[in-house]
């Protein structure tokens, strides 16, 4: 009796389904299909909010999934599809910087690109130590520096017509007999 749902159609001939429960718990809606449900946004977009607060927003036109941050719909995780499956995966923190991407495979992590080719920027780090002070970066074009600890420990450089360099910048250099 005084559990009940609304169709309610507005002068733009919008559809909104609500579920009234006289109960002390949630009225639900479940979509149990015995085959596909099928979601068909012309309009683009296809967003899942709770209250007024959107989580989860399908970007049809731009092929895009976007997962927004519980407390903040500022900070968000974006995974991107274009042109020939070209996929990108980005995060936004809109105040700060420190929107990390972190994974956790229980298992290996396996890069094997179709191209044999990782890349990384030439103005970034790789870092092996978390993150502080133990990397391998490319100071400028065709050089390579190695910093342990901090410090630079060799730098090597494509040096044109004067031939390649290797220089041991804080350490000394040991070789084994065989």
């Amino acid at each position: 009796a005084n559990n009940y749902a609304l169709l309610n159609v507005n002068s733009t001939g919008d559809l909104e389904i609500e579920t009234i429960g006289a109960g002390t718990t949630d009225s639900d809606i479940t979509f149990n299909a015995d085959g596909d449900i099928e979601l068909n946004a012309d309009g683009g977009t296809v967003t899942i909010k709770d209250d007024s607060a959107t989580h989860f927003l399908f970007g049809c036109d731009n092929t895009r999934f976007r997962i927004y941050d519980d407390t903040n719909a500022n900070d968000f995780f974006t995974i991107t599809v274009g042109d020939e499956g070209a996929t990108s995966i980005s995060t936004t923190d809109a105040d700060t910087t420190v929107g990390h991407l972190t994974l956790v495979p229980d298992g290996d992590l396996v890069l094997d690109p179709a191209s044999t080719k990782v890349i990384i920027n030439a103005t970034d780090d790789l870092f092996f130590d978390g993150g502080s002070d133990t990397y391998i970066t490319e100071s400028v074009a065709d050089n390579l520096q190695f910093v342990v600890g901090g410090d630079q420990i060799v730098n090597m450089a494509e040096n044109g017509t004067s031939g390649n360099h290797a220089h041991f910048k804080t350490s000394s250099v040991g070789f084994t007999t065989i």
